[in-house]
């Protein structure tokens, strides 16, 4: 079963650092996301409850405003209307005569009041005298009640001329209907009142009005006035009135504030209780009203609930992104790991450590890679000798022509030398006389006599100069490669140096080889290009010698035509040429073939010279020839190429005849070799890979013993095998081992030591080259595959 770091692609035996940097990661992303959300929702949620608070508060308070105002309105319109004279002296006479008109303009003036205010229910005027009541409803009704009479009398003993009932029997009603009344008593200011104007309020508009002060559907609102009597109740739940009713008795007595407020549970749940006092014509009614908390604070919730619902959102989020990052910051460790896993090889890193931890097997790993590289380059340095060597044979005999003087000075700077804004010198010392040494070398010795020359040579040389090569070239002669500082000796400085090295250099020869020497000093020059046409200048300057002397200093500069001129033989374009002919590139071969004539003609001057310079190619076209082994032209046709060359003079001849005697036949025997040599080579793989099929579970099988069964150098075999096949010769091997694994593990139900033994492994290794091919173990491989 994969795991989620695995689907990622990473291996799920090496995530501890992974894990710890992604928890690290999802704690800097969330942490902050997380305490930020709890902030803004802990102030958020409490600043909006604030103003949710508040502004219910503001909307009690202006519905509160607006009663009054509607309640003031009401009693100045009734104060008005009180002073009107129709409410005079006049209504004294219906005491005594029934005035027609006067009780029109009656009825007319209390329909007047009553729409003069859309509280007003019903006016009515009562009369003391002679007990009759007058309304814009009713008409005149004269009381024969006496209870009623009794009632409307008390109107005109109260103290005030102006004041309120909060409930008052209507009169000529057939129900018992109470509703507040405002009561006028006329004349106003009069000391004995002998009329009453009674002004009905609509209780269901002065219900909505009170009602108006909770705008929720939860909760409720009451009315009462000083002395504790209900005016508008609380409609719908009794409890909740009794619940308004005790917080407005306890606060009617010692509340002079305008609003308080106040919170109880009720049913469950809690209410925001908010009372007041409203002033009415020298006496106080009180209100409250109660409001659901759940209803007031549903923003708060939502709100709430928003934020959280971000917050969830931005964790998502920063865990993905959390995954994303650690993926990509995890990436050069993940690289690292699959190079080091890529590199493990059987045997190597296995110390038994833990490698769950991905830094400490770097670490490692690393350091078992820089034991191995500080192995790797003492050997370096042990060979660096022969690499120098080497690589200075190959240029001085022309084998690099085609690389540039930058390309020249890079290698030797990798190999050590010092070569920036320095010079070079050539020095090519030579023996002569082996037979004159009276016994003390025989024939055969050459090679034992220049290893010692070398050597006293390289010691000499290593006193004068800070930097100097000495190069054996095993028949009886030494070259010297000098380098040394242009910024620091002049031409004519460093010419007296040489001079002085090669007769210090003579007589300590002499006196230990006691033989015949000849040193030659080849010229000066700054290009590295040029060092091996100097070192033939000094070679052929060797052949000026004086044969009677016995030691002999020549310089280079004496026996050339014009100071620093070059000899007239191109030998960089022959060099090249036959370089072009053994790669068999036929092109490449006739251009030269023309440079090389063009360059001989023009430095030739005389036509000896020019047909000697043609022969002395063809010999070492056919030197070079044969020692790569193949056949020379001319002994295919029984001719004398020699002779034939001898009779050209001209350079267009000879052109032609180099290209169809020498080039042509040349490149068309090195394909036909070429195409023979890769025939055999496939051979040679076939037969290597039908043998490693046959022999796949021998644990002996191998690379050299292949080598060996078809008498090959192992590292031919394994080159022409990556050639070939795309893939190296062991992992061939192991693929195909693998293979057959696989097929014995899911077709079979040997045990695992015996299907290591059957493909040439050995189980402890068998278990780990295939988990890291397929990333299971043969176990869980046959587990998995095995019932499909």
């Amino acid at each position: 079963m994969k795991t989620p770091l695995s689907w990622l692609g990473l291996n799920s035996k090496q995530q501890h650092f992974y894990r710890k940097g992604l928890l690290i990661i999802l704690l800097v992303t969330s942490l902050p996301i997380l305490f930020i959300g709890v902030a803004v929702n802990w102030i958020g949620t409490q600043q909006i409850e604030k103003e949710v608070i508040g502004t219910h508060q503001k909307q009690v308070k202006q519905a509160s405003e607006r009663i009054d105002e509607y309640l003031s309105h009401l009693e100045n319109t009734a104060t008005q209307w009180s002073f009107n004279p129709i409410f005079g002296s006049n209504i004294r006479k219906l005491e005594q005569i029934y005035d027609y008109e006067l009780i029109l303009d009656i009825y007319k003036t209390l329909f007047l009041i009553k729409g003069s205010n859309l509280l007003i229910d019903q006016v009515v005027l009562y009369l003391d005298k002679p007990g009759n009541v007058i309304s814009e409803a009713g008409g005149v009704v004269a009381l024969s009640n006496d209870d009623d009479k009794a009632r409307l009398h008390a109107l005109l003993q109260h103290s005030d001329t102006t004041y309120w009932l909060p409930a008052f029997e209507k009169i000529g009603s057939k129900d018992t209907v109470n509703s507040p009344a405002l009561i006028y008593k006329l004349p106003p200011g009069s000391s004995d009142p002998y009329a009453a104007l009674v002004m009905y309020l609509k209780t269901d508009t002065l219900t909505k009005m009170i009602e108006e002060l909770v705008p929720y559907e939860k909760g409720g609102a009451m009315l009462m006035d000083a002395s504790g009597q209900i005016i508008v109740p609380v409609h719908g739940d009794t409890g909740l009135q009794n619940k308004l009713t005790e917080v407005l008795n306890a606060k009617a007595t010692n509340s002079e504030s305008l609003l308080s407020t106040d919170v109880f549970s009720f049913d469950g749940d809690k209410y925001s209780v908010m009372s007041g006092n409203l002033r009415r014509l020298g006496s106080t009614w009180h209100y409250a009203t109660a409001s659901s908390m759940s209803n007031l604070l549903i923003p708060v919730v939502i709100v709430s609930r928003l934020i959280y619902a971000i917050s969830l959102c931005g964790l998502l989020v920063a865990a993905a992104l959390s995954l994303v990052a650690s993926k990509k910051l995890y990436q050069p460790i993940h690289h690292l790991l699959g190079l080091f896993r890529m590199n493990k090889s059987a045997g190597h890193y296995g110390d038994g450590h833990d490698d769950s931890n991905e830094i400490q097997f770097i670490e490692r790993q690393w350091a078992s890679m820089t034991k191995e590289s500080e192995s790797l380059n003492q050997r370096l340095e042990q060979q660096l000798p022969s690499l120098r060597e080497g690589f200075l044979l190959q240029h001085l005999q022309g084998h690099l022509y085609h690389l540039s003087e930058d390309d020249l000075r890079e290698r030797m700077l990798q190999l050590g030398w010092d070569v920036e804004h320095k010079g070079f010198a050539v020095i090519v010392v030579r023996m002569h006389g082996l037979s004159n040494i009276n016994g003390r070398f025989r024939e055969g010795d050459e090679q034992l006599i220049t290893f010692a020359m070398a050597n006293i040579t390289n010691e000499a040389a290593s006193r004068r100069f800070q930097q100097v090569e000495v190069i054996n070239f095993q028949d009886l002669s030494v070259g010297l490669l000098v380098i040394y500082p242009l910024s620091e000796l002049k031409t004519g400085q460093m010419k007296t140096a040489l001079f002085q090295f090669a007769e210090e250099l003579v007589h300590d020869l002499e006196s230990l080889l006691k033989m015949k020497l000849t040193v030659s000093l080849g010229r000066l020059t700054s290009s590295i290009q040029e060092v091996p046409d100097v070192l033939q200048e000094a070679q052929h300057a060797q052949r000026f010698r004086n044969v009677d002397e016995s030691n002999q200093i020549l310089d280079v500069a004496d026996y050339l035509p014009q100071g620093e001129a070059k000899v007239n033989y191109p030998f960089n374009t022959e060099s090249e040429l036959i370089q072009s002919l053994r790669a068999g590139q036929e092109e490449e071969s006739l251009r030269l073939l023309d440079q090389f004539c063009n360059e001989l003609e023009k430095n030739a001057g005389k036509a000896y010279v020019f047909q000697q310079g043609l022969l002395q190619l063809l010999g070492n076209i056919q030197n070079a020839f044969l020692k790569s082994g193949y056949p020379i032209a001319e002994c295919k046709e029984d001719t004398n190429f020699f002779e034939q060359l001898s009779q050209i003079r001209v350079k267009p001849e000879a052109a032609k005849w180099f290209e169809t005697k020498i080039v042509i036949p040349y490149i068309e025997e090195v394909r036909k070799t070429s195409d023979a040599q890769d025939r055999r080579l496939i051979w040679l793989v076939e037969k290597v890979i039908e043998t490693m099929h046959r022999k796949y579970s021998d644990g002996t099988i191998s690379l050299e013993s292949c080598a060996d069964l078809y008498h090959v150098n192992p590292f031919t075999l394994s080159k022409v095998f990556k050639q070939i096949t795309g893939v190296n010769f062991i992992d061939y091997l192991t693929g195909l081992r693998i293979s057959r694994s696989k097929e014995l593990l899911i077709q079979t139900d040997l045990r695992i030591s015996e299907i290591a033994e059957q493909v040439g492994y050995q189980t402890t290794y068998f278990n780990r080259i295939f988990k890291k091919h397929e990333y299971v173990t043969p176990s869980q491989y046959r587990e998995t595959n095995q019932h499909k």
